[in-house]
């Protein structure tokens, strides 16, 4: 896969939301070491390898998925094992420090941290990527800065599942699966929740405790996310597409995922770009 790189700096935003992104890419295998004080404040997604990390008073080994910050005032070396690794890099400039800090998300206590909630960071990822890999434009800037600061969010969320062994919390994982591994047929959820010995309220309850999202909303998610990693990847007609992600209309469909990425199937397939 190539690398993918977009400058963002100078690019409209017709619905600002304070985190403006300066430039943004993707690295499907990185060798090289960096060595440097950073004027910008970054992030950088390492989603696959392993490696090091070292600055003044901190060093750790690197696992991925994680995270590595650099801020500006601070030497920091780093970079992987001989495998290299897959990585993600977003850079801000200084003037958004303030932004940064009033959303949560600058300062961490280290500047490199371990990404728990692993499903919803490699959805956001995923979402990321196959994004970048269409033609650039202008008008995505706004979706990209809000997907950007997503992926930073689930980077630092604590996932209660990985640590919990509540066995309510084996059912819903079970029943997750299904789902997802069946996008294209519909749900009835509340034959689901008797599958595992649940009522519908009660497996309501702790889907939303161990998952965070309503069933239907997380459904519809993982729907319009696959159906725009089949945009982005396939040459699937959108009456294929959205068969494959449960819709029998496609018309209904193609409301749906405009309502969901703000543009619809064809203009996303496009690059966001109207014909």
């Amino acid at each position: 896969m190539d690398i993918l790189f977009t400058v963002m700096e100078l690019a409209p935003r017709n619905y600002p939301s304070g985190l403006h992104l300066v430039n943004i890419g993707y690295l499907p295998k990185k060798y090289e070491w960096i060595d440097l004080e950073f004027e910008t404040y970054n992030y950088s997604l390492i989603l696959e390898g392993k490696g090091r990390y070292e600055s003044p008073g901190y060093s750790t080994d690197i696992v991925a998925p994680c995270v590595i910050t650099q801020a500006p005032g601070r030497i920091q070396s780093y970079g992987p094992d001989e495998a290299g690794w897959k990585e993600i890099y977003l850079i801000y400039d200084k003037k958004r420090l303030p932004v940064l800090k009033e959303r949560g998300i600058w300062p961490q206590p280290t500047p490199v941290w371990s990404v728990q909630c692993l499903d919803l960071f490699r959805d956001t990822t995923q979402l990321l990527i196959s994004r970048l890999k269409l033609a650039q434009s202008s008008e995505q800037a706004d979706y990209l800065d809000r997907l950007v600061e997503q992926c930073i969010l689930t980077s630092l969320m604590r996932a209660p599942l990985i640590q919990n062994n509540d066995p309510m919390a084996s059912k819903v994982l079970s029943i997750r699966r299904i789902v997802e591994a069946n996008l294209s047929s519909p749900v009835d959820w509340e034959t689901l929740a008797a599958s595992v010995h649940m009522s519908l309220s009660t497996f309501r309850r702790h889907w939303l405790k161990f998952i965070g999202t309503p069933p239907a909303i997380y459904l519809t998610r993982k729907r319009m996310e696959e159906a725009a990693r089949l945009l982005a990847t396939s040459k699937l007609s959108i009456k294929q597409i959205a068969e494959q992600v449960g819709y029998d209309d496609p018309l209904h469909f193609s409301r749906v995922f405009r309502r969901y990425f703000g543009t619809a199937p064809r203009d996303y397939r496009n690059g966001g770009r109207k014909k």
